[in-house]
């Protein structure tokens, strides 16, 4: 097994779970389920914290793992967020990795990274998508986005891993999404924190679709300087080895409104075609406030995808906030949607060129915000009544005030601060402040701590 710390730390690490069943927390035991672990102890900048969530095949297998042109099987990593040297970096690890407390990792040997793009402007390499593109049991190449809206492409075809490099003749992206934002001209990146999903084109080539949107940071849900998000699907010609294309004017832009039928609001697209003798693919703006794909799109068939994003309908408390889930389901090279047939839609719309491509619901997801959840305010207490009396509370420092309390509940008494706040629970930490392996939640607090669940992909 192979996983990341995920937000609770920046490192990568392998198990040996052949024997789960003679899995536990001895030293003896542990001593043989960690094969290794690259961390903050190799003192390398460009790792980050990786949160991505990994991606499979129709066979199960994840996309982040599999059989390199060295004969090595690996697991593929992007770089993450919040490195120290703020660049984005592609990581390609080893299964069998240094070994079990080995101190030393020797790139080439160990591990091989490709770092993308300049240090120092707070990038960081999403999730990454390795490919086959000939059919013959081993990855020829890597696609993954970045915090700028970089697409970027990996050749790892070469026996040699010191030849593994970017694809593009120039060492730059394949392409890089950009909007405005709302109300102004200034042009901002459009982060890609999920996978980039290649279908083949029938044309030739791929056809790389992707999402953007991030939700990472406090003032990106909602955002404090909102801009759109954007689905995109653009045609990589077989061979190509330059910038796509720059900018969306090759692009055509797919045609959406919103229509509510009973309780939902649902979105439909306009069909219209592609033509991919002038053009280059297809864009959908996000046009809900925040809304933005943070959820990996996923390969329905050979040809058709679907999109869930996700954007705030409001917050509810101080704690969380609420959010609506809106799906698109669509053929990835005319982009127009699966029709879906929905009752109540009015038949004017499909007669006008618009088919649907998916319900919007609500509250499908809890979205909280610094990880915190909320403790809600208790009620106040009944009347006055005297000590020793059933269901009578009295104040510690003053026990001749006394108020009911409710049976088997919790009441908030007149002396009593029980303002509503945030809680989560605490893991055991080490003396730097970071997670234990097998820490046990030990504690409440109110913070901005977050307790989160390790990624974890399998290597067969």
């Amino acid at each position: 097994l192979f996983g990341t710390l995920g937000r609770g730390g920046k490192g990568v690490y392998a198990l040996d779970v052949t024997q789960p069943q003679n899995v536990d927390e001895s030293a003896a035991s542990i001593s043989k389920l960690v094969k290794w672990e690259y961390g903050a102890s190799t003192g390398d900048p460009d790792l980050g914290f990786i949160v991505s969530r990994p991606t499979t095949r129709a066979n199960g297998q994840p996309f982040q793992t599999g059989y390199m042109a060295n004969g090595k099987w690996a697991a593929i990593y992007g770089n993450g967020y919040n490195s120290a040297s703020g660049r984005a970096a592609l990581y390609i690890f080893f299964a069998d990795g240094p070994g079990a407390g080995a101190a030393t990792w020797t790139a080439g040997t160990h591990y091989v990274k490709i770092p993308v793009g300049a240090a120092g402007i707070d990038n960081g390499l999403g999730i990454a998508t390795a490919v086959d593109t000939n059919n013959n049991g081993v990855i020829d190449a890597i696609y993954a986005g970045d915090l700028k809206g970089n697409v970027w492409k990996f050749d790892v075809s070469d026996s040699n891993p010191t030849n593994w490099k970017v694809a593009t003749t120039a060492n730059v992206a394949l392409y890089q999404a950009t909007t405005t934002l709302n109300g102004s001209t200034t042009v901002v990146p459009q982060p890609i924190t999920t996978a980039v999903q290649p279908f083949r084109n029938p044309s030739g080539g791929f056809q790389l679709v992707f999402g953007t949107g991030k939700m990472l940071e406090s003032n990106d849900y909602p955002m404090s300087a909102p801009y759109q998000n954007t689905v995109y699907s653009i045609n990589e010609p077989r061979g190509n080895t330059n910038t796509l294309t720059v900018g969306r004017t090759d692009l055509v832009a797919k045609s959406t409104t919103f229509v509510t039928v009973g309780a939902n609001d649902i979105r439909l697209i306009f069909k219209q075609p592609v033509d991919y003798m002038t053009k280059k693919g297809w864009y959908l703006d996000l046009s809900a406030p925040s809304e933005a794909v943070v959820f990996n799109p996923l390969q329905l068939n050979s040809a058709q995808i679907s999109v869930r994003s996700i954007g705030p309908t409001g917050v509810s408390d101080g704690c969380r906030v609420a959010e609506r889930a809106l799906d698109l389901n669509l053929d990835v090279i005319s982009g127009n949607p699966l029709v879906t047939s929905i009752a109540g839609l009015p038949q004017s719309y499909m007669d006008a060129g618009y088919a649907s491509a998916g319900l919007t619901q609500n509250d499908r997801y809890d979205v909280s915000l610094s990880g915190t959840k909320t403790n809600p305010k208790p009620p106040a207490c009944g009347a006055s009544c005297a000590a020793g009396n059933a269901n009578c509370k009295c104040n510690p420092a003053n026990p001749s005030q006394c108020e009911i309390t409710p049976p088997a509940e919790k009441c908030c008494a007149s002396w009593e601060d029980c303002a509503q706040g945030c809680s989560a629970g605490k893991l055991d930490t080490d003396s730097s402040g970071n997670p234990k392996i097998g820490g046990k939640e030990t504690a409440t607090l109110c913070g901005d701590r977050r307790l989160t669940w390790r990624e974890i992909i399998r290597n067969r």
